[in-house]
């Protein structure tokens, strides 16, 4: 009998426990659920200035480089011009010397020829 009492109160005050443990633990829960939710709003909130921050230093980033991308390109195109503009200049040169030398050719024989004509014919 007494064996029996002491198992029941032992079975009781386990019982007894287990809903304290319980009961505690509910409240702990619900604490870590506010700590959780809080230290949730808090990240986003600062998350959120570290996002316009990071996006603002990559769009400052991507602009110096889009220049100067542009300034390299600006240069290369530049380059090209002149050299294009030079090689065309010394083809018309050419070309222009070549004229004046037949133009130089053509005047040069048409006087001979008036002069030549004009001291064979009696």
């Amino acid at each position: 009998e007494n064996y029996l009492s002491q198992s029941k109160s032992d079975h009781h005050s386990k019982g007894v426990s287990r809903l304290c443990k319980r009961a505690n633990f509910l409240r702990n829960f619900k604490a870590i659920i506010i700590q959780s939710a809080y230290r949730g709003h808090s990240t986003r909130v600062n998350h959120g200035g570290k996002m316009r921050s990071s996006t603002l230093i990559q769009s400052v980033a991507r602009g110096f480089l889009a220049r100067k991308h542009k300034l390299a390109m600006v240069t290369k195109i530049v380059l090209i011009q002149s050299i294009l503009r030079r090689q065309m200049a010394v083809r018309n040169a050419a070309q222009l010397r070549s004229d004046l030398e037949d133009l130089s050719c053509t005047r040069i024989q048409s006087h001979w020829r008036c002069h030549y004509r004009s001291a064979t014919i009696p």
